[in-house]
């Protein structure tokens, strides 16, 4: 699992620690304070983890309701504490109002906890079941995600691993399944959790109020080596205006799309994930390009100019800058990209009135979160020689996107 926390704050339990001087080992104290305002309840005990098998069949427990991530803040969720059990466990009736993903977080105090979830009290066997490490601090809570197909009553299992005396903390909480079909609108840097089966595509509606750059991140999944298909459509999903991105690990679950006014769906596809949740954050920057070679902007020493290339811009729609040289000196230009699609940005530099380029660069895909920085060295060449300085003149610099590659730039003349 790539994130194995969630809401560590709200199941905080005030553990004692000691330390073991004449080693390197931490143990446990022997008195454990649990926080006033978690809810304790009575567990029921359990005998068999093969088969469920309460070890007193006629006792009637109540459900506790699971609470959906999306519509509950984290500070409002309940969290619970077990009492105290061993290899002779304890179990809690738990209902999930809809069919998707239970989302328990859970910390266990005292020593190894496996954590089983049965559909049934009838069941010969459990639906899944997690290993949860002893906490050695407050923050050590591990999220346990489990997919139902149907809305119901479960019962969740507590068993200490190796027979030592165990009490839990955790929280019941449930995202809704979403099919291939439905859309959910996302509100700007709020984190929206979807329950998925297959590897169809879902899609989250986004609208901005001006031109926008779409940060879209995956701050949390229940997968292993996670990776998801993002591609950006038009407003009735026909259209894909940002080609196909696998993102992953390796682009810290980040990648990045520019788009004007207007209405459109982030579209996701995961192999890897039952359950995960999507961020769409909308900064908005502002720009001062020209939009052909004789509007130009300038730009001078040491300044810096920001700005869009747009998933519904054309390929020869460009803007366009201008540095002009008054001595011959060495000049690099200093640029950053944070781009999404299936290509980049290109920068593109002319010497005066030319229309033969001095050279261009394409910035894509770099080692942080599809973004990319450099350093673009400018220098004239003499009878087929490059020399170490840059030439007295004016300069012209062209951005454009190439492929369908969109998103933010930055230029600065060093």
């Amino acid at each position: 699992m790539r994130k194995s926390k969630l809401i560590s704050l709200t199941l905080a339990l005030a553990l004692v620690l000691s330390t073991v001087f004449a080693g390197a080992e931490s143990v446990f104290a022997d008195t454990v304070k649990l926080p006033e305002d978690n809810i304790t309840l009575q567990g029921t005990p359990f005998k068999d983890a093969a088969k469920f098998k309460a070890a007193d069949d006629t006792t009637t427990i109540t459900p506790v309701t699971a609470q959906n991530l999306n519509t509950v803040a984290s500070d409002d969720l309940n969290a619970y504490t077990t009492t105290e059990y061993s290899n002779q466990g304890i179990y809690y009736a738990v209902e999930i109002p809809k069919a998707g993903n239970f989302v328990f977080d859970i910390l266990s105090v005292g020593g190894d906890t496996n954590v089983y979830l049965y559909d049934s009290l009838d069941a010969t066997s459990y639906v899944d079941a997690r290993r949860i490490d002893a906490a050695q601090t407050t923050a050590d809570s591990q999220t346990f995600s489990v997919q139902v197909k149907e809305a119901g009553t479960y019962y969740l299992v507590f068993q200490s691993v190796y027979g030592d005396t165990t009490q839990s903390a955790f929280t019941v909480t449930y995202v809704p399944a979403k099919s291939t079909t439905s859309s959910s609108t996302l509100k700007s840097n709020k984190d929206f959790y979807a329950s998925v089966a297959g590897t169809g595509y879902r899609y989250y509606k986004v609208t901005t109020a001006g031109n926008r750059l779409l940060t879209i991140t995956f701050p949390w999944g229940d997968g292993t080596n996670s990776k998801y298909k993002v591609k950006l459509m038009n407003s009735k999903k026909t259209k894909t205006l940002s080609g196909l991105k696998t993102i992953d690990s390796s682009t810290n679950y980040t990648t990045y799309a520019a788009v004007p006014k207007g209405t459109y769906y982030v579209a996701v596809s995961t192999a890897t994930d039952s359950c995960y949740s999507i961020n769409v954050k909308q900064g908005k920057v502002t720009e001062k390009s020209g939009s052909s070679r004789s509007k130009a902007m300038s730009i001078s020493k040491g300044n810096t100019k920001k700005g869009l290339i747009t998933a519904t811009q054309s390929k020869t729609s460009a803007d366009w800058y201008k540095i002009k040289v008054n001595s011959n000196q060495k000049v690099n230009l200093d640029i950053l990209t944070k781009t999404g699609g299936a290509g980049g940005i290109k920068v593109t530099v002319y010497s005066g009135s030319k229309t033969k380029s001095m050279g261009s660069v394409e910035f894509y895909n770099g080692s942080s979160a599809d973004s990319y920085a450099g350093i673009l060295e400018l220098y004239t060449t003499i009878n087929n020689i490059k020399m170490n300085y840059l030439q007295k003149g004016t300069y012209y610099i062209k951005v454009t996107k190439y492929g369908s590659g969109n998103g933010y730039y930055k230029i600065q003349w060093k």
